[in-house]
């Protein structure tokens, strides 16, 4: 890995490269570049994750991302806009400020999955995808049976909202606390897309699940009940979509905690079974 790092940091003339993130497949650095100024860059061995990733970033060119400066598919490496001051939305202690920043950048970020589509020689995933792998996972590997029981609603959820938002848009995928970052104009703007195709509702539960993390003075229980409320007003949705979608994302990240090697959360899983 280090001699990638030194190879792109060479190749695009970078200096002050400092590691943000590092192991064998994967490194996320940041620099300083003479035309660019601070950017972010990444190598990843999973080739597919990034192209898809810097595909959607390119496309938007900015509006409600990153920037995106330069690819290298071959080779696995990506030269990004770094976001300052780059405070994460976690940081931001009111509930509603929260919800707005996370829907000025929802309402930007989205086009139709068609347009990304074309031209395309791979198939790029929808969401439903993921559920049908995850249950394919449990299902085939002796997973916990309640788990698997679980896995089983959740995708049956996302079938549902499939069918009842015929909208095919490219999603974020991962669109939490963490991935969504202050500019120095005050606004705000996404990082680190997956690029995943469903209805623009689906790049909501992520967020919505982050939740349960943030400081609250009420119980986890009467948070999540407000969160998901506020949540549902904010974006025009029902509170019943919005808690069904909120259970399915907790019980797709935990099958994905199992897959590596990491025990579910029960309580999370719990919490969410009595909300939706």
């Amino acid at each position: 890995m280090k001699e990638k790092v030194n190879f792109a940091m060479n190749r695009w003339n970078l200096t002050g490269g400092k590691a943000i993130y590092e192991n064998v497949n994967k490194a996320v650095y940041s620099a300083w570049s003479a035309e660019y100024g601070s950017v972010i860059l990444k190598i990843n061995q999973d080739t597919l994750q990034l192209n898809e990733e810097y595909e959607m970033l390119k496309a938007l060119n900015g509006n409600g991302c990153c920037k995106v400066f330069a690819y290298d598919a071959e080779r696995g490496m990506l030269l990004e806009e770094r976001l300052l001051p780059g405070t994460v939305l976690r940081a931001e202690r009111v509930l509603s400020k929260r919800i707005q920043a996370f829907k000025s950048v929802y309402d930007k970020i989205h086009m139709e999955a068609s347009r990304f589509e074309a031209g395309k020689a791979t198939k790029v995933q929808s969401y439903l995808d993921w559920l049908e792998s995850a249950c394919h996972f449990c299902t085939n590997n002796g997973i916990d049976k309640n788990l698997t029981e679980k896995a089983k609603h959740a995708k049956d959820i996302c079938a549902e909202m499939f069918e009842k938002y015929p909208e095919r848009v490219l999603l974020h995928g991962d669109l939490h606390h963490d991935n969504i970052l202050l500019r120095g104009d005050g606004t705000y703007a996404m990082i680190d897309p997956k690029a995943v195709i469903g209805p623009k509702l689906l790049d909501v539960p992520r967020f919505v699940m982050n939740e349960i993390d943030t400081k609250h003075i009420v119980s986890d229980e009467e948070h999540m009940r407000e969160v998901i409320r506020m949540v549902s007003e904010s974006l025009g949705f029902s509170r019943e979509d919005v808690a069904k979608i909120y259970f399915m994302e907790v019980i797709l990240g935990n099958i994905w905690c199992v897959e590596d090697g990491e025990d579910m959360n029960a309580e999370e899983i719990e919490l969410a079974s009595k909300l939706e």
